[in-house]
């Protein structure tokens, strides 16, 4: 795949008395974490005189066009020729041999981020009771420009944070559950920037189902399987309890070893 400002011109050249009756089609847009722009137009309609699929999109910073050219079976794309902190409008569509248009979708716009004043938001620990998060101001903000931090859990907000903070404390997340942390840096001159999303899975341990059988008369055997460790839910020992029919502790045993399987 390549691009072409020339195929620009496509857009100049095309008969105005086909444009006037393309029915104008929905695409998707998504900004992806490496900063690239991920369009889809798979709603678009297919027509058997498709010969490509072009994709258009023209930054309004500084009215600089782009054209991709790509197969009529493809129906998506990753742009990755773009400009941080531009906002971008962005179409498809599809063409016959003659460059005519056959299919239009709808003008479209995302902005991409501002990637040389976003903060850089981390992991430093997690373990199963509690995720810190720290952040670095970029070189090229000064902190006197910062009024707060947003910080956003899963697309909810959870905290607003000083300019002097760098460092925040989660504790109530769910084992197992896979979150995004996402950082907005709040300036004086009213822009929000926002840090790229971190995505972790709270860290635990998955427990193993449990096998009991009777070894002769006298003796019960319970065994279990590895257990799984999702990040740093480090498995320190096993105890076991036993419960009669009505809920009531029989006995416990334990603890025993992480390396233990069966009592």
């Amino acid at each position: 795949m390549s691009e072409h400002e020339s195929d620009v011109l496509l857009f100049h050249s095309i008969n105005s008395n086909i444009q006037t009756k393309i029915h104008q089609t929905k695409i998707f847009l998504k900004l992806l974490s490496n900063g690239h722009i991920s369009v889809d137009w798979n709603d678009l309609p297919k027509h058997r005189n498709t010969r490509q699929c072009v994709i258009h999109y023209k930054s309004l910073n500084n009215n600089r066009s782009h054209a991709i050219r790509v197969s009529r079976q493809k129906r998506n794309v990753i742009l990755e020729k773009i400009e941080s902190g531009h906002l971008y409008e962005i179409h498809v569509c599809t063409v016959d041999e003659s460059n005519r248009i056959i299919a239009s979708s709808e003008h479209a716009q995302i902005q991409t981020l501002i990637l040389n004043e976003a903060p850089t938001l981390r992991v430093t620990k997690s373990t199963p009771d509690f995720i810190i998060l720290e952040w670095e101001k970029s070189n090229d903000v000064k902190l006197s420009d910062i009024e707060s931090y947003k910080l956003i859990i899963n697309g909810e907000s959870k905290a607003m944070l000083p300019s002097t903070d760098n460092k925040f404390v989660v504790n109530d997340g769910e084992f197992g559950k896979r979150y995004i942390f996402r950082l907005e840096m709040n300036r004086k001159d009213k822009k929000v920037i926002p840090s790229f999303p971190v995505r972790v899975h709270w860290p635990g341990v998955t427990i193993p189902r449990l096998h009991a059988f009777v070894n002769g008369t006298e003796e019960l055997i319970i065994c279990w399987g590895d257990s799984k460790s999702i990040n740093d839910g480090n498995i320190e020992s096993y105890t076991l309890h036993l419960y009669d029919s009505e809920g009531r502790l029989l006995n416990q045993i334990g603890p025993n070893s992480a390396e233990c399987r069966q009592v």
